[in-house]
């Protein structure tokens, strides 16, 4: 029985795979949206066979002679610096949502009033309440430059980054031993390392770390006593309800890791074992609950008490308008002045809620078979077909606030690859496609092995999913791009290149 469940969800997973690389090596000729589209310097094609043979190359040289010599404090330590280096040279304030909480966090930090509209968008109060405790601990050491503050939350993203690839290597480590855990941090500092994300302070880059940390949770806390058991998931709980409220999205993982926690119980439990894992299952069904409902209550307190405003849950967006923007066939399910707007002008949340719905129903019967088809290829092209995860799109209006080169450490040489409009912009656009390709190459290969290996598939199922339904953003894949490399990784073992 395991067995063939294993062969079942590797065939579900290549499948799914082959699906979106085949998509992505004809994106150039798909009309999706033209606005999400890239100017690459090669075919798809050129580039997925580049990226693959550079992962190769790595593969072979890594070798467990080579990575048996290799010091991880200095893997570590590039794993901080990479991040630091790429922000303190680029850094600058976006003019879209990003920049308005940031500069919200100044506002009230100053006794001024906040300007964006938290209650139309809430996934972002976790954030400005964040920012916000940054910002007034930075101006009270003594930090008043705009500069400086900015710098402040930058940090604590370069950290989280470098936590996030120490996580990669350890939850590697323990899967498949120190040669696949390095060329997965090696494979993690080149890609997301290096990523212009780490000095855009938002809820993509700061939810990075959340996916990954419920992997290495459940798999480096002890189960040897129930009480152990019972920690663990309510960690693994805790974290998700936490990235829930960062990046919605986030709380995928925790399902995958709980179906897969259901799928162990059943195929290897039986008697009393299998009667405590079911007790445990209703527990976190049970907790689950709670601490979302008292999560957001008390996000909700920290945000009224930061900003001096109230939250009105009457304007609240619900589940039903992304599913709306998702079903947009004349704008591939991406966001829309359109569907924004029809959503906007109804006050009161129950009939706007109600008339989504029926909005929903109506695209659903207009679409048809080949209409879904038509919209899900147009999405997956936009969602895979960029390796840069959507940065800087709307090119230089995507800078609001830019420091000067003399503000900076290595400002001019940095800014030129990473400043859209600037003259070697495109050297990052084709290398980032050029690695993400190699990446997703490499993680088509993956297969299910053991009950260990199901949580990152179900997961990045999941999310693929989540993008196909919802609305469609390349910068949504962001915070998976770990669980990408964990697979793309794993699949250089030596048992799988057999």
């Amino acid at each position: 029985m395991r067995r063939g469940l294993n062969n079942v969800i590797s065939r579900i997973w290549h499948v799914i795979m082959a699906g979106i690389i085949i998509i992505i090596m004809f994106a150039g000729k798909i009309p999706y949206v033209s606005f999400h589209k890239r100017p690459f310097l090669l075919p798809n094609i050129i580039f997925f066979i580049i990226g693959a043979l550079l992962l190769a190359i790595i593969n072979k040289v890594f070798s467990e002679e080579r990575t048996r010599r290799i010091n991880v404090i200095v893997l570590y330590a590039a794993m901080l610096i990479l991040p630091i280096f790429v922000a303190m040279g680029a850094m600058f304030i976006t003019g879209w949502d990003a920049g308005g909480i940031f500069m919200d966090s100044i506002a009230v930090a100053r006794g001024e009033s906040i300007t964006y509209d938290y209650s139309s968008n809430p996934n972002n109060m976790l954030l400005f309440v964040l920012a916000s405790a940054i910002v007034k601990m930075a101006m009270k050491i003594g930090f008043t430059d705009i500069h400086f503050l900015y710098g402040s939350c930058v940090a604590l993203q370069c950290i989280l980054f470098g936590i996030t690839g120490w996580l990669v290597y350890d939850y590697l480590h323990v899967l498949r031993g120190k040669r696949i855990a390095v060329i997965g941090a090696f494979i993690y500092l080149i890609f997301i390392g290096v990523s212009p994300f780490v000095y855009i302070v938002y809820t993509d880059a700061m939810g990075l770390i959340f996916p990954v940390l419920m992997l290495w949770l459940s798999k480096r806390m002890p189960e040897d006593k129930t009480y152990k058991v019972f920690v663990k998931w309510l960690l693994i709980l805790m974290v998700g309800i936490l990235g829930y409220y960062m990046k919605a999205p986030v709380f995928i993982m925790f399902i995958a890791l709980f179906i897969s926690f259901c799928i162990n119980s059943i195929c290897l439990h039986t008697g009393k074992k299998l009667a405590l894992d079911i007790i445990i299952v209703l527990m976190v069904i049970g907790l689950g609950v709670f601490f979302k409902t008292a999560g957001m209550n008390i996000i909700t307190t920290a945000f009224e008490y930061t900003s001096g405003t109230t939250y009105d849950t009457e304007r609240a967006k619900s589940i039903y308008h992304f599913l709306m923007i998702g079903l947009n066939k004349d704008n591939d399910g991406t966001t829309n002045p359109e569907d924004e707007a029809f959503s906007f002008e109804i006050n009161n949340r129950s009939e706007r809620i109600t008339q989504e719905k029926k909005r929903c129903k109506q695209r659903i019967a207009d679409l048809g078979i080949s209409g879904f088809g038509n919209l899900y290829i147009h999405k997956i092209a936009l969602n895979f077909n960029d390796g840069s995860f959507g940065y800087a799109i709307s090119g230089m209006d995507y800078i609001e606030q830019k420091f000067d080169d003399g503000e900076q450490l290595f400002g001019n040489i940095v800014k030129k690859i990473y400043w859209p409009g600037r003259g070697r912009f495109f050297i990052w656009i084709n290398y980032a496609q050029m690695l993400w390709l190699g990446i997703l190459a490499f993680a088509l290969r993956y297969k299910v092995e053991n009950e260990n290996d199901y949580p990152a598939v179900i997961a990045l199922v999941g999310a693929i999913l989540f993008t196909m339904i919802f609305e469609a953003q390349a910068r949504y894949l962001f915070i998976w791009s770990p669980v990408f490399v964990v697979l793309a990784a794993s699949s250089m073992s030596r048992k799988s290149m057999n």
